[in-house]
């Protein structure tokens, strides 16, 4: 029978064993299943973004990422997510989301944490900062396409025709982030709200944010919200325009 002092001396001599190779006892990293669907409806929007050549290759690529987006979170994951994006992302405006996430896999560059995240890890290491590229890529791509859709016949020279272009452009990005049947940034389905009969419409009103590093951030809100300012404040809601096809 092992003696208590054998246990631990035994122990002892693992532990500094551990510690001389630079082994660390660590957590499991943590799941993010609450968010499964979300990382699916981003990939699928992000295969009809890049393969628009054939229906094949745009089936082919969902097919890639929705089985590398349904393995369980940790380092498979991320290898099968990142074989995907090399094989699909590697010529298209996601390529570098792509080159990052390949160099995390293989451990050639670093996972750049937020500041403002602290300590608590929301998925595996490197999980959020994919996701986070191609939200951006997805929002630089809404930015684009409202401008080049609002600068036609537009005379920039003239101020009220750089007004126009700038509300036009505005409404163009709020009004796709909150009308269009799939969310342009994120890619989820946006129903239509549940509203009492007899009213009309969604309940949700947007606005736009610039962060600190450039990223558009599209911020919802209850629509019936009144203007704050007491002083020869607006009597009406926050009511907001639609934009060509987007409407609700």
């Amino acid at each position: 029978m092992w003696r208590l002092p054998t246990v631990l001396l035994l122990l002892v001599h693992c532990l500094a064993v551990v510690h001389l190779l630079g082994f660390k006892f660590v957590n499991p990293w943590p799941l993010c299943p609450a968010n499964d669907k979300r990382l699916l409806s981003l990939f699928n929007l992000l295969c009809n973004t890049t393969q628009t050549s054939t229906v094949t290759t745009r089936d082919a690529c969902y097919g890639c990422f929705f089985r590398a987006g349904s393995l369980a979170a940790g380092p498979t994951q991320l290898a099968a997510i990142s074989q995907c994006a090399s094989l699909y992302l590697i010529n298209t405006s996601y390529a570098t989301c792509a080159t990052n996430l390949a160099g995390i896999v293989t451990g050639s560059r670093p996972v750049i944490v937020s500041p403002t995240s602290g300590t608590i890890v929301d998925c595996y290491s490197g999980h959020c900062e994919f996701v986070q590229c191609i939200r951006r890529i997805n929002g630089n791509m809404l930015i684009n396409q409202c401008i080049l859709q609002t600068l036609v016949n537009r005379d920039l020279n003239v101020e009220a025709q750089r007004v126009g272009f700038y509300v036009n452009t505005t409404s163009c990005i709020l009004a796709r982030a909150r009308c269009d049947p799939y969310n342009p940034i994120t890619g989820q389905l946006q129903q239509p709200l549940n509203v009492p009969a007899g009213t009309t419409g969604r309940t949700g009103s947007n606005s736009l944010q610039i962060s600190t590093t450039g990223d558009v951030r599209i911020v919802s809100f209850p629509m019936k919200v009144a203007v704050g300012d007491a002083f020869c404040t607006s009597r009406t809601m926050l009511d907001q325009s639609t934009f060509g096809n987007s409407i609700c």
